[in-house]
């Protein structure tokens, strides 16, 4: 049964600032064609951002790369938000092997970002991240007020892209993750070999879709490692089923398996920092509580999931295993079918505190929702009764206005 907050509540009102909502590993935005079948954002529900819009919010699900790693998506995000050309960096370009430049997007997807209104007022965004989409909002919030030195030193200051330049922070109004593993998953411990063969899998699935029509069905971006390309004329069967590429990236540290790991989750988040001008909310979702007794969280497969169950299955199974410095105890038990709970509740190593209200909220801190007892991809809309979707959009209803509420 799922459970959300389930408080009535008839929300109409005026955005002070759009929303933008990133999907996660394996997801897509409103901008492919796949979207006119099935939304990532609202699922069996119909689509959440077109029902948030019709209550008064601004409301965006922009696409990026859904197996590329989080600095890869915070910069097609970016490039996507502002208009211009995606910019990986040259130092991160140069130690992943990749292109720089991916593509161009001509029109901002929100004009006017970090400008100043009329009253004096800048014009701020509000992030919203399911599952890596959390890690994803988290670079791009990082990047925007810290920028990268790796970047600085590697590049000609005429050249640089403005987003490792940093000093951006403040258009950002909020962040908030939901079932977002920020400090990785145990899954790909229990089948190593087995999720390699996954990984593979995926990146030579992208590398035929990008050179085929499907890819404007379901957009891999990818033509950063030449696996896909943007542009139709571009692509050609012939420049699928290149297994050394997928092999190379397969191989390396720059793609969404490596950051969800335990090692790479604590690279990212010693690289992380939370944004001072930044609102942090997160919330965390358990498909069971624990069983103490057979130290397990696994569900029924019939009612998870098709992808999520071998996910499902090896999620917990080591308790007690320490992973460099990093314990994993009881705590990483309890889970949705994909990401462990404790996981999801806020970075270890950054300030948190349970939520309160609104009126206690500081910037800079994240602030630990009540935990949601549904499954990874009920969390954005995948469920069936009327009752469960009317909760379901409460939840977005009342957390965005909230969010909009908070003073700058």
């Amino acid at each position: 049964m799922v459970i959300f907050l389930k408080k009535e509540a008839t929300i109409i009102c005026k955005t002070n600032y759009p929303f933008v909502f990133v999907h996660g590993m394996y997801g897509f935005g409103d901008d492919v064609k796949l979207s006119n079948y099935i939304s990532y954002w609202g699922m069996y529900t119909g689509s959440l951002t077109k029902y948030l819009n019709e209550h008064g919010f601004e409301c965006y699900a922009p696409s990026v790369g859904p197996i590329s790693s989080a600095w890869d998506r915070a910069c097609e995000l970016y490039a996507q938000l502002f208009g211009g050309t995606v910019d990986y960096g040259v130092a991160h370009s140069n130690e992943h092997n990749h292109h720089r430049f991916g593509r161009t997007y001509d029109t901002p997807l929100i004009k006017d970002i970090g400008k100043r209104n009329s009253d004096g007022t800048i014009k701020k965004i509000n992030l919203v991240g399911h599952s890596f989409g959390g890690e994803t909002v988290r670079m791009l919030t990082h990047l925007l007020k810290y920028g990268s030195a790796d970047e600085r030193l590697a590049t000609n200051v005429d050249d640089i892209s403005p987003l490792f330049v940093g000093e951006n922070g403040r258009i950002i109004h909020s962040v908030t993750t939901i079932a977002s593993p920020h400090n990785g998953i145990t899954t790909f411990y229990a089948n190593r070999f087995a999720y390699d063969f996954d990984n593979y899998k995926m990146f030579l699935l992208g590398n035929i879709v990008g050179n085929t029509r499907l890819n404007d069905f379901y957009d891999f971006h990818l033509e950063q490692f030449d696996l896909s390309s943007a542009s139709p004329e571009n692509r050609s069967i012939g420049k699928a089923f290149n297994t050394v590429g997928v092999a190379q990236v397969v191989q390396g540290r720059d793609n969404v398996y490596y950051d969800l790991s335990l090692y790479g989750a604590k690279k990212m988040n010693q690289f992380i920092r939370t944004n001072p001008h930044s609102y942090y909310f997160s919330f965390a979702t358990c498909s069971r509580e624990k069983n103490i007794v057979k130290k397990t969280s696994r569900i029924s497969q019939k009612s998870t999931e098709i992808a999520l169950r071998k996910l499902e299955l090896s999620i917990g199974s080591y308790p007690q295993k320490i992973f460099s410095d990093l314990k994993i105890d009881s705590r990483w038990i309890a889970s949705d079918g994909a990401a462990n709970t404790y996981s999801s509740l806020a970075p270890l190593n950054e300030p948190s505190t349970r939520f309160e209200s609104s009126e206690k909220v500081e910037k800079g801190i994240w602030n630990i929702m009540d935990i949601q007892f549904v499954k990874h991809m009920e969390i954005v809309g995948k469920v069936y009764r009327k009752a469960d979707r009317d909760n379901f959009r409460q939840l977005f209803l009342k957390h965005l206005d909230m969010v909009n509420s908070l003073n700058d």
